[in-house]
């Protein structure tokens, strides 16, 4: 059965229904399963594919942004060696390690939607093997710490260049559910004005927010800037990634407008 073929509603109670039929150990193999046959329908999609060369399609603005976060030249097909980059990612949930595994391993997959997608694209391969997420972990610094205690600590750290920015990433208990209960990303389409899409928490690196992150209201219009901002997962690699890297747009810019 294709998921994306069955109304938003059906969708929603089959996997209520699903999880309360299973139970909460069995929802997790039947997440594990989910995953790993997802994984290798796209591997097989992938492999069936027309080779194409990494430097023969059409350069994005994340290509041109790498050239010019490490030192390069601007101009086209620029050729400029590229360093590790991405995000550094606190977490600030210690509840459950078995879900903290499976969340981690479909966020990763959720973020290399784009790497997919943008297939054939200049030097995609070569971006997409140098991507990576700075897992933060420790729960006697982290545990529920407050947008101020992450800012602090991600400033006095010293990040390599392609992950010093002006905004980081941290995951709460809220974002884990919104990654495990969203529906399979590769079978069904987000509901960007609903509760389908897996997000995490983006933070200002000048927070000085003492109050706890508070997920369910961060992108409230009406409450201003806060200092954080919930941004969608799959949104993290491209356009979000270029304006942070090249400082084109400040945190507050990007997140006072979220809605």
């Amino acid at each position: 059965m294709i998921y994306a073929e069955l109304p938003e509603d059906q969708i929603y109670s089959m996997f209520a229904g699903l999880e309360e039929s299973l139970g909460p150990e069995g929802w997790k193999d039947f997440e594990a399963e989910s995953d790993r046959r997802d994984q290798a329908r796209i591997e097989a999609s992938i492999l069936e594919d027309e080779p194409v060369s990494d430097t023969s399609g059409s350069e994005t603005n994340l290509a041109m942004s790498l050239n010019r976060l490490f030192g390069g030249a601007v101009g086209p097909r620029d050729t400029t060696p590229w360093e590790e980059w991405g995000y550094v990612i606190y977490r600030t949930t210690y509840s459950d390690d078995d879900d903290w595994t499976l969340f981690k391993r479909r966020f990763e997959k959720i973020i290399g939607r784009y790497f997919i997608e943008a297939k054939g694209t200049f030097r995609i391969e070569e971006a997409k093997k140098l991507f990576a997420l700075r897992w933060v972990e420790d729960p006697a610094l982290f545990n529920n710490a407050s947008p101020a205690q992450l800012a602090s600590h991600y400033r006095s750290t010293q990040h390599p260049n392609g992950f010093d920015h002006t905004m980081f990433l941290a995951v709460t208990p809220d974002v884990v559910t919104s990654v495990l209960k969203s529906p399979l990303p590769w079978t069904v389409p987000y509901d960007r004005a609903g509760k389908l899409i897996p997000y995490v928490v983006a933070i200002d690196w000048s927070t000085e927010t003492p109050q706890p992150l508070n997920v369910e209201d961060a992108d409230i219009e009406e409450q201003g800037f806060r200092g954080y901002f919930n941004v969608a997962a799959d949104s993290l690699v491209g356009d979000l990634f270029v304006f942070i890297a090249d400082q084109s747009a400040a945190p507050y810019e990007i997140g006072t407008y979220i809605t």
